[in-house]
């Protein structure tokens, strides 16, 4: 097979939309500089700083917009123009990347075009197509002759930390009380679940020896958690920006989270967790998780008062949390993010 010149990903991450689909990028750029040697450019509107920096570091080279208001086609194509063998990757939620004339366009600028999505709605011309989410079984894509779907847990882009720990993980004494619990709302957390859920904890009858909680470096209520903190009867440990986070999932013994990436890590570490769904993909995975029997949900966590969460959370934490996740372990495949870049590199 003829080996790309460059692997490109178009990605942003923002407050408003969060850190995972560039951290998402990311493990497939890593896992593309380390199977193959590509050379890997990220294109994007805005990255935080200390992303920019780490992907720097690691030889990754990162292009801006040229000006505000830049038609997309035309960023990419200028930034693109010297290069011969091109891959693309797209991973975003914004509607202009998933239109026909869209996708049309950066065809002819590169031999494969790939798309990282949750969304069934558009008609696909890709040639790569993936989603890991397990939803994506009973949804319905439409797309050409010649796209070749990636889906479900199968398929799992898992950052190698994930995976290294993975392969050595033994089953948990199912009758080990639950002692120590992990709290990780996404980079940003903007409606601050993270305040919300330890009040809630804190209400409860049932009490952790120590909450981990783990914030991103765009969340903004900082101040807000410290206070609750410091006054609080909890013992909590707070974390900011980690590069460790397989080692905390490794420590706890139910997580509480908002969804994404993050449910997959703890499925691949055989860890229970509990999604307080902060929005509608969100709600729609972690139901598909919960009507199979795979993880637990509570459902519109932002319109539930404190007493009321703690006790749903309380009822909850009753049920048989560590076979879920031992079930929800048994369908991922830790190393699905090598079929994926192996589709990204071929019949070029």
């Amino acid at each position: 097979m003829d080996i790309p010149e460059s692997v490109f990903f178009r990605v942003d991450a923002s407050n408003d939309v969060g850190m995972g689909h560039a951290r998402r990028c990311l493990v497939i750029a890593k896992e593309v500089m380390e199977q193959y040697q590509g050379k890997v450019i990220f294109l994007s509107n805005q990255l935080p700083a200390s992303f920019e920096k780490e992907i720097l570091s690691l030889g990754i080279e990162v292009i801006y917009k040229d000006y505000p208001g830049q038609s997309e086609v035309e960023f990419i194509s200028n930034a693109t123009v010297e290069k011969e063998i091109n891959v693309i990757v797209i991973d975003s939620y914004d509607n202009i990347f998933y239109k026909p004339g869209f996708q049309k366009a950066i065809i002819n600028d590169f031999n494969r075009l790939a798309y990282i999505t949750f969304d069934s709605e558009p008609h696909y011309y890709a040639h790569v197509l993936h989603n890991q989410n397990p939803l994506s079984h009973v949804q319905h894509y439409r797309t050409e002759s010649y796209t070749k779907c990636l889906f479900g847990l199968q398929n799992l882009i898992l950052d190698r930390k994930f995976r290294d720990v993975a392969t050595s993980i033994q089953p948990v004494d199912e009758n080990k009380d639950l002692r120590t619990c992990l709290l990780t709302f996404g980079g940003s957390d903007p409606n601050n679940l993270t305040v919300k859920v330890l009040e809630a904890i804190e209400s409860m009858n049932f009490q952790f020896e120590t909450c981990k909680v783990v914030i991103g470096a765009m969340y903004n209520h900082t101040e807000s958690l410290k206070r609750f903190i410091n006054s609080s009867t909890l013992h909590i440990k707070l974390f900011q920006d980690v590069d460790n986070m397989q080692e905390l999932m490794c420590s706890c013994d139910v997580a509480f989270v908002s969804g994404g990436t993050t449910n997959w890590e703890l499925g691949a570490l055989n860890k229970p967790f509990i999604v307080f769904p902060a929005g509608k993909r969100e709600y729609q995975s972690a139901n598909f998780l919960n009507q199979r029997g795979l993880a637990q949900l509570v459902e519109d966590p932002l319109s539930l008062n404190t007493e009321q969460l703690g006790t749903r959370i309380n009822q909850l934490l009753k049920n048989d949390i560590r076979s879920m996740a031992a079930s929800l372990k048994k369908k991922i495949n830790i190393d699905g993010v090598t079929n994926l870049v192996r589709e990204l590199l071929s019949s070029l």
